[in-house]
């Protein structure tokens, strides 16, 4: 009979759990999803006003943009010889704001997410997000070679991380947040709500997927690619009128040599872009100057290439549909003076993202081999549109290792996804020539290496133990009607931090921390009831309970100590059991690591 009650109340109790976990996680998913849409948009039309304000003002250029219906419009710049000062001033401009608000906002912004998830949890301060916006923004607007993803990755970021602690989520949650950002940042922008969603689960690890996140993620991605397409528009940022079917083996092993193609394409960008940054992390001047020297170098090669400059996404539509004049070893150059420039842009500190430069990078490189095997094979049939698009989507994958999420993205951007199969064999090449070179920095191999995880995968012996066995039953109790004085005292003595604070029929009433005692004033002391100051809302435990669930308990809620209560009256306490008495199982380097490293 006993045992029923038990577990008819242990049931209760994990349905409204339950129930109210998935309450807070629907409430933070939509609520992440309408700041990052509001975001999005935000710096989407920002980057149009700097474009107009800088190359359009200064040079006398309007980059092409993608176009639905139709070919991109090009316009030759004015003065070409112009664009340079455009870049610098931009790369100034960009500099000084980043330097002197944020400087964690430099660079192409992606990693210092996947930094904050792993190592910060989920913590990114809201400045953050308002400098990168507007650094990137001008960096983009005056020409810098750089992309939108990094940019709204980490503002997104910041999005969820603000709505996590608005919300006092737990760490756990936090990083949950701050992942749905960066899908909700993803998806609205680039049009790509399930692609989004995906890719910020995929692109924190070298080969692993931040299961825990995705659901959050779809919400949150979704609810703001609503948001931004009703007001920028519902069309894929490139419509693709093209039917795909396998015309022979041939042309699967072509996409082969394709991918192959692009792993080395892939390994000279993440090599020339790492170089870069040392070189400039190394020149002893200001740091504000070096992305105007990057900006300079930029617009120097965007006087005789301004295909390079801004974001290159209707130049890359141009490539798509065979309007780019000229003979076919100019795509070859457009494609390795991208990655020079996108080196320069965002390598020297200036603000904004390598994935879409990577997509310019590979789709143009895709058109380059199709032209080459449509010479050497002319009875081979193939096609320069998937050729493109399949080189953008290997290029990345191989980069950014995000094999999964990237393919859906792609396949949304186009509207198009019929060309899974040639794409797969493009990518495994790609991928295994990569092998651990990304262009993240920050991704770690997996889960289990991820500091973020570091209990969910050193801690599971702790299921094999019960509270009742560990805690302790001589903890230090005072009654409600006690001195705060007498509670100091004993504490003092005892060396002790806490005590439980139970009534005379053993009844938990609250703890009292040494948090508690310093905002109390002196003079309160011998005057003060602890009643007054106590914290009456007690996360508490039960005898029964393994001491993994009681260590994540501690974790989330950031204290080290719980009152054991009796498991049929929850308010009668029988002991207490601490953080130092769960480490003390545990070998003598994680027991100090539980000790010291520990958040609260």
């Amino acid at each position: 009979m006993i045992e029923e009650k038990l577990m008819t109340k242990s049931y209760s109790k994990r349905s409204i759990e339950k129930y109210n976990y998935f309450i807070r996680l629907l409430t933070m998913s939509i609520l992440i999803g309408i700041l990052c849409a509001i975001c999005s948009l935000i710096l989407y039309f920002s980057i149009k006003f700097f474009t107009k304000l800088f190359l359009e003002q200064i040079a006398g250029y309007n980059p092409p943009e993608a176009t639905i219906n139709g070919v991109p419009t090009i316009s030759n710049p004015k003065h070409s010889f112009l664009i340079p000062i455009s870049t610098t001033l931009g790369g100034l401009i960009s500099g000084l704001i980043v330097y002197k608000f944020a400087p964690v906002a430099e660079g192409h912004g992606s990693d210092a997410a996947i930094y904050a998830f792993h190592n910060k949890n989920g913590n990114i301060k809201g400045k953050v997000s308002i400098v990168k916006l507007i650094a990137s923004a001008i960096t983009i607007g005056s020409g810098g070679s750089a992309g939108k993803e990094g940019p709204i990755i980490l503002i997104g970021a910041g999005c969820g991380s603000f709505i996590g602690r608005k919300l006092k989520l737990n760490h756990s949650e936090k990083r949950i947040a701050m992942v749905a950002g960066m899908g909700a940042g993803i998806g609205s922008i680039f049009k790509a709500p399930l692609g989004g969603a995906l890719l910020a689960c995929e692109i924190l690890y070298l080969a692993d997927f931040e299961i825990d996140a995705l659901i959050p993620s779809l919400i949150a991605s979704i609810t703001s690619y609503t948001i931004f397409g009703s007001i920028a528009g519902w069309n894929p940022v490139y419509l693709v009128n093209s039917s795909y079917y396998i015309s022979s083996a041939s042309s699967l092993i072509l996409y082969f040599i394709l991918g192959t193609g692009c792993g080395l394409i892939g390994l000279l960008f993440i090599k020339s872009f790492y170089k870069t940054k040392n070189f400039f992390s190394k020149l002893k001047i200001p740091n504000y100057i070096k992305p105007a020297i990057g900006g300079l170098a930029t617009g120097l090669i965007g006087i005789f290439f301004p295909q390079i400059l801004g974001t290159g996404e209707g130049w890359l539509q141009l490539v798509m549909i065979g309007n780019l004049k000229g003979p076919i070893l100019i795509l070859l150059i457009f494609s390795l003076l991208k990655i020079t420039a996108t080196s320069f842009s965002v390598g020297s500190g200036g603000s904004g993202g390598t994935l879409f430069p990577s997509l310019v990078i590979g789709g143009t490189f895709g058109a380059f081999m199709f032209n080459i095997f449509k010479s050497v094979f002319p009875t081979i049939e193939i096609n320069l549109i998937h050729f493109t698009i399949i080189g953008m989507i290997s290029l990345f994958a191989s980069i950014g290792k995000t094999p999964i999420s990237i393919i859906i993205m792609i396949s949304e951007l186009t509207g198009s996804y019929l060309i899974i199969i040639p794409t797969i064999i493009s990518i495994i090449p790609a991928y295994l020539i990569t092998g651990k070179n990304t262009i993240y920095r920050s991704q770690v191999d997996c889960r289990e290496k991820s500091p973020a995880h570091n209990f969910d995968y050193s801690v599971d012996l702790l299921k094999e133990f019960k509270v009742k066995d560990f805690m302790k039953k001589d903890a230090m109790y005072l009654t409600p009607d006690k001195k705060i004085k007498e509670a100091y005292d004993l504490m003092k003595e005892k060396e002790i931090s806490f005590l439980i604070i139970k009534n005379y029929n053993d009844e938990l009433v609250g703890i009292l921390t040494e948090q508690d005692l310093i905002k109390s004033e002196i003079k309160e002391f011998e005057q003060k009831k602890i009643i007054e100051i106590i914290n009456k809302n007690v996360v508490t435990c039960f005898p029964e309970e393994n001491l993994n669930d009681v260590l994540k308990l501690m974790i989330d809620n950031e204290i080290s100590e719980l009152p054991v209560v009796n498991t049929l009256n929850k308010n009668k306490v029988i002991g207490v059991i601490t953080l130092k008495d769960i480490a003390k199982i545990f070998d003598f380097d994680t027991y100090s690591y539980l000790i010291n490293n520990r958040s609260f």
